[in-house]
């Protein structure tokens, strides 16, 4: 039965259901979808814990099949892998579902194909993940550009309480000392 039947058939009786009643008729539903029998009174905030998969685990479980994913290509042999050399290959449930040589028309048609599913892009070529060393200057900041970027981020964050006075005041002593760079005395 296909399920526009199933919404017309059902508008009707749910129609002289009150919001409560439709709530519980909904994670009935729902219930049954996870194979779970029975109804129960729900809290709203039951309901949506229930319904609302939690995003750190979602991503936990993305990030765990892309590991998966990941771990069962570079686990292929290196013959198997070398018929795709020089291009880009989506990997989705361990199989090789498209190749490239860009990655960005790879990219876009996973994405039309699968939407929003975590699916793995890989170089053929690679031996291994690349590992990635991210440098950051903030370890070699001098420390009076430290008090700098601390009065900028005070600046930009703390409410604006000053009138058109003090800031004529301020553009008048920003020209008169323009690239300036004695001490006042």
């Amino acid at each position: 039965m296909q399920v526009a039947t199933i919404v017309e058939q059902l508008r009707p009786l749910v129609q002289a259901l009150n919001h409560e009643e439709r709530v519980e008729l909904i994670h009935s539903i729902t219930l049954l979808a996870a194979g779970r029998q029975g109804t129960k009174q729900l809290e709203p905030d039951l309901l949506e814990s229930e319904l609302t998969p939690d995003e750190s685990s979602v991503e936990d479980e993305e990030d765990a099949q892309l590991q998966a994913e990941q771990a069962a290509w570079f686990a292929r042999p290196k013959v198997e892998r070398q018929l795709y050399q020089g291009q880009y290959v989506a990997v989705y449930q361990r199989q090789v579902v498209d190749h490239d040589p860009e990655r960005r028309a790879l990219y876009l048609r996973v994405r039309k194909r699968f939407g929003l599913t975590s699916v793995l892009l890989v170089h053929a070529d690679w031996d291994a993940v690349p590992k990635l060393t991210v440098h950051s200057a903030s370890g070699f900041i001098r420390p009076a550009n430290r008090q700098a970027l601390a009065l900028l981020e005070t600046w930009t964050t703390e409410p604006e309480d000053h009138d058109k006075v003090w800031w004529d005041e301020l553009e008048s002593e920003l020209r008169e000392n323009r690239f300036s760079l004695k001490r006042p005395e």
